[in-house]
């Protein structure tokens, strides 16, 4: 970007915000530059894929032009007004500004035909008569008048394009789009969620995987790669590994979908996870129809950006068809992994690279099997080895299989129960059978429970589950840590169990092992044998206690078809109309304990349907309006009266909840985004067994004041309540709350003195409150704090007792415009691990204490191009934790560049990061060795600095990966191949000496029969 002068950059986070419309909104005077410029520009921005807000081009017949004018400020993440000589003439042109301002969107001014200090309104200017204009004709109050000159003042000292500076108007055009793109660029991908297992033996898998991705990139396209193997082998872990080596190359877009087989199977489930990609694009909202329009939408969204894209566990053609059909549309660099037992479906999808996953040989066998079995590293005896071997090798290699049987023998020391694993495992010739052994060794309570999560509870949340259980399991926590303990189920993101597919296949075929006739079961889930049972309803099911129905298409039941399922526990109905009426002696359900309605078409519950033994009811994305209606208000057995969860997500035309619900044992409350909901009941002071309130998104404009009588409230969440303008004073009774979510509430202006009574608080979200000028004093009261998120709010300086949160670890501070100084006593923060401040341009200074952090590790400075290198260098110069420190951005003078090098030369940090400089100095470039083409020139992405020593043995081969030098380096050791001799250790050293700023990943070549390993040299 060409600056008007050296000043700070109004840039926020280069994360990408998924709620955004639009990636650009256009602010222009149109009789000024409309056809002359700015359509000019809105077409290059459009040719790039870039989103772009145009008042012709983006309101519809109907639409309210200030309103949506409003939307599209909000919901776009750049704003790029175009000053012209009459823009102030234009009330709403100021307006506009004005928006943008308090909406803290990031600002990038493009001054047409005036120059940045016209902004600033002085006397004589033509800016400056143009208010006047307005003032005399009364056109404008002096307290608008005062609020436009601020907004315009604030944004003269921005970072813009000055159209003086170019010699054509296509060379300003061309560089904005450069410009807005970059900033576009994501830098979000280490927050994915990747959870992967230990593992051994996979280091030359994933290095020989990723060579060959290397030779199919160099056709310069989107690379589609197919990991196969049986059940249980790896091959998710594999492409999880694979996948976190592959990140370092920044794509704009990624996206995991897991067990993409399993999730298949419900109801609408494709349609499900082409949302789930899609949303994982930069600004997309909403839901995907059917499968052909998310085809569409992705084409659309995909093409020429570069994706990341991991689909796991395909089970058939259609299913990758649905889900990467249009893969070839994605820019080059990208890359599609997929996993699937079957290799036909890799064959018919043409996938480029094809890799099959074997079984582990004996030395990693025993690694893993060892890790499981001996988690204290204690030796066994010589007896026991020789059995342990025996398990090992009856295993037969199979990762899953050695980590369940090792699971299920730690700590036993009876050699007869370990003889009687190996003659079992010896015995089960497939991996089912293996896996079968382990749950064999389970008691009938936690086989139970097994089949539970099997059938229903898999990607279901824990405490959810857990309510379920209290009654029908004893012990129900004592059964869980067992199955936990022995690895046949994980806890994953927001405490949902995790089951492997091979496992829940095993489960799911124990469940149906009990009868040929599905009435004879105890669950029933499959959608076939569901129907079976419905449609004769003159034929008892007494044996059936869980049933879930997701039919392909929207259906409608009679109440009658109920009948045969008189002691149902659990139903579950997706896309499942009932007409009638439940009455009679078998139609009541009244030991149900868990009803869920999904996609339920009626404004309010069954009638007569007997709730009395409910105790979780979850009606989510439905159109009722009320729970019941006038008989249930009548008739208490047709209401709940042992409700503890009552889950009423996205029910958006839910306008009140029933004051006659008895709430005293809820504890967990999901009204999220119930649009609206604009009140909660009067009597919710004494809903004192609430643990959970998750509000966000509802229309609530102020909270009872007796709020605080909510004793046992743990986790709070009124994120997006756009009419919540206060807290009530009673706040801070909330003693046991630990997380509350507040951001994105833009009317609200302070927090309650009282919050500082949050003593148990330890998650404190309050980003984007654009109107929250400040915190109140009390907030150093907060002693179990730990993590602080305030991005994007107003205030211009944080309170001096904030430093004495004494376990405060992350705090972040990005994107606060008015931001202008830290406090002295920040050095106090002892526990202090990350510091995000990146995009604060109103900072100019550090506070010494800083480099008292000694626990930071990771310090975010980008965009704050105001701080000085003094500064910076007597605050860094304390931090011997420190990992990450990330500085410059788009702004970052190469004269900044060059005092950052001088002065951080000799630092040892493993990462320093220099992000998207233009005007990075010529003699840092980088580029792709091999081949002839040697080494490309770009502008710096980042630089590495690390003082360790690295060394390699005389006669080594080694191929370069990535590299960064100075430009007057000779390549000619690069050209005419990529691998490279180094035929005596000086050599080494000579090059070490050369290299200021390198690193470069090398795979050494050897003459061992081993696989070879990838070694990382960094200096």
């Amino acid at each position: 970007m060409s600056h008007s002068r050296p000043c700070s950059s109004a840039e926020p986070s280069l994360s990408f915000d998924v709620d955004k419309t639009f990636d650009v909104f256009l602010s222009f005077r149109g009789p000024d530059t409309r056809e002359r410029f700015v359509r000019r520009l809105y077409d290059a921005l459009v040719q790039e894929g870039i989103r772009t807000f145009l008042d012709q081009e983006s309101l519809k017949k109907g639409d309210h032009i200030p309103t949506s004018l409003e939307r599209g400020i909000t919901e776009s993440r750049i704003c790029i007004p175009i000053f012209s000589k009459n823009f102030p003439q234009s009330k709403w042109c100021l307006k506009e500004v004005s928006l943008m301002v308090k909406s803290g969107v990031k600002i990038c001014p493009l001054f047409y035909d005036v120059l940045p200090t016209v902004l600033r309104c002085r006397d004589g200017s033509e800016y400056a008569e143009y208010f006047k204009q307005h003032e005399s004709q009364k056109g404008l109050s002096a307290e608008l008048i005062h609020e436009y000159k601020n907004a315009l003042d604030g944004i003269s000292n921005l970072c813009g394009w000055c159209f003086n500076q170019y010699t054509r108007q296509d060379d300003l055009i061309k560089e904005v789009v450069i410009d807005v793109k970059k900033s576009l660029r994501s830098n979000s991908l280490h927050k994915v969620y990747l959870d992967i297992p230990k593992c051994f033996g996979l280091d030359w898998r994933v290095d020989h995987l990723l060579r060959l991705l290397k030779v199919a990139d160099r056709q310069k396209k989107a690379v589609k790669v197919g990991i196969h193997g049986m059940g249980g082998i790896g091959k998710t872990t594999l492409a999880k590994i694979v996948c976190k080596e592959l990140l370092f190359l920044k794509f704009q877009v990624f996206c995991f979908v897991p067990s993409v087989g399993e999730r298949c199977q419900e109801a609408n489930g494709l349609v499900k996870l082409q949302t789930h990609m899609l949303k994982c694009i930069p600004g997309f909202r909403g839901e995907v129809d059917h499968v052909d329009q998310g085809k569409g939408l992705q084409q659309e969204r995909l093409r020429g950006k570069r994706v990341l894209l991991l689909l796991d566990d395909i089970e058939s053609s259609e299913q990758l068809e649905a889900l990467a059909g249009n893969y070839s549309d994605f820019g080059a660099g990208s890359y599609v992994i997929i996993t699937s037992r079957d290799e036909q479906i890799l064959k018919v999808a043409n996938v480029d690279v094809v890799y099959e996953v074997r079984r582990l040989p004996h030395k990693h066998a025993m690694q893993l099997f060892n890790f499981h079995a001996f988690p204290n590293s204690c030796r066994p005896d010589q007896e026991l080895q020789t059995l342990r071997n025996d398990v090992v090798s009856a295993c037969e290699g199979l990762p899953l299989a050695l980590q369940l049987v090792g699971k299920s023998l730690v700590g036993e020391g009876n050699l007869d129960v370990w003889k009687e694993m190996v003659v079992k495992l010896r015995c089960e010739p497939d991996l089912q059978k293996k896996l079968r052994v382990s749950y064999d060794s389970l008691d009938p309570l936690e086989k139970e429970m097994f089949q539970d999560i099997a059938c229903f509870f898999a990607w279901r949340k824990k405490e959810i589950a857990m309510i379920f259980w209290a009654e029908l399991i004893p012990s129900p926590h004592a059964s869980l840590r067992s199955l936990l303990q022995k690895s046949l189920v994980s806890l994953g993101p927001s405490n949902k169990f995790l089951m492997h597919p091979c496992l829940r296949d095993l489960g799911r075929s124990i469940s149906n092992e009990i009868s040929r006739e599905p009435r004879k079961r105890t669950r029933l889930f499959d959608e076939d044998d569901a129907y079976h049972v419905l449609r004769r309803p003159s034929e008892k099911a007494k044996l059936v206690r869980y049933f879930w129905y997701e039919p392909k298409q929207p259906i409608t039941l009679k109440a009658a078809m109920f009948k045969p399922l008189y002691n149902l526990q659990l139903l579950w109905l997706t896309d499942v109309a009932i007409e009638g009426h439940f009455s009679g002696e078998f139609s009541t359900l009244e030991d149900l304990r868990w009803l869920r309605l999904r996609n339920y078409p009626s404004k309010c519950l069954p009638k007569g349907m007997n709730l009395q033994s409910l105790v979780i009811l979850e009606v989510t994305y439905s159109q009722i309006t009320h729970l019941w209606d006038e008989t249930a208000e009548e008739n208490p057995t047709m209401r709940p009266g042992n409700l503890k969860v009552l889950i009423l997500r996205g029910c958006a035309s839910l306008k009140s909840l029933p004051a006659t619900l008895c709430y005293t044992l809820l504890q967990m409350l999901d009204l999220h985004n119930c649009n609206s909901l604009s009140s909660l009941p009067d009597s919710v002071g004494s809903w004192t067994s609430l643990v959970n309130l998750d509000m966000e998104g509802c229309s609530v404009s102020s909270l009872p004041h007796d709020f605080g009588e909510l004793a046992n409230l743990q986790e709070l969440n009124l994120s997006y309540c756009q009419n919540l303008s206060k807290l009530p004073d009673s706040f801070g009774n909330l003693t046991q709350l630990e997380r509350l979510e507040i951001h994105h509430n833009h009317k609200l202006t302070e927090l309650p003195d009282s919050i500082g009574g949050l003593k148990s608080l330890a998650f404190l979200d309050v980003s984007y409150c654009h109107s929250l000028s400040g915190l109140p004093n009390t907030v150093g009261s907060l002693i179990s704090l730990v993590c602080l998120e305030m991005e994007g709010c107003g205030v211009s300086c944080l309170p001096q007792n904030c430093c004495n949160l004494s376990s405060l670890q992350e705090l972040n501070l990005s994107n606060c415009q008015y931001l202008s100084e830290l406090p002295d006593g920040f050095g106090n923060l002892a526990q202090l691990v990350i510091l995000e401040i990146h995009h604060t341009p109103g900072l100019t200074e550090l506070p010494n204490s800083l480099g008292s952090l000694q626990q930071l590790t990771s310090l975010n400075l980008v965009g704050c191009n105001a701080v000085s290198c003094v500064s910076l260098e007597s605050c860094l110069s304390g931090l011997p934790a420190l990992e990450g420190f990330l500085v410059g951005g788009p702004g970052f003078s190469s004269a900044q560049l060059q005092i950052f090098y001088d002065s951080f030369k000799d630092f040892s940090f493993s990462k320093t990061c220099l992000l998207d400089n233009p005007d990075a100095p010529a003699y840092w470039v980088h580029g792709q060795a091999g081949g002839n083409d040697g080494c490309e020139k770009e502008c710096i992405d980042y630089c590495t600095v690390n003082s360790q020593n690295s060394t390699i043995g005389g006669g080594d081969y080694f191929e370069v990966r990535l590299v960064r030098v100075e430009a007057n380096i000779d390549f000619a050791w690069l050209k005419g191949g990529n691998k490279v001799k180094v035929n005596a250790k000086s050599d080494y050293e000579n090059w070490k000496a050369s290299f200021k700023f390198l690193m470069y990943e090398a795979t050494v070549l050897s003459k061992d029969p081993e696989p070879p390993k990838m070694i990382t040299f960094v200096m």
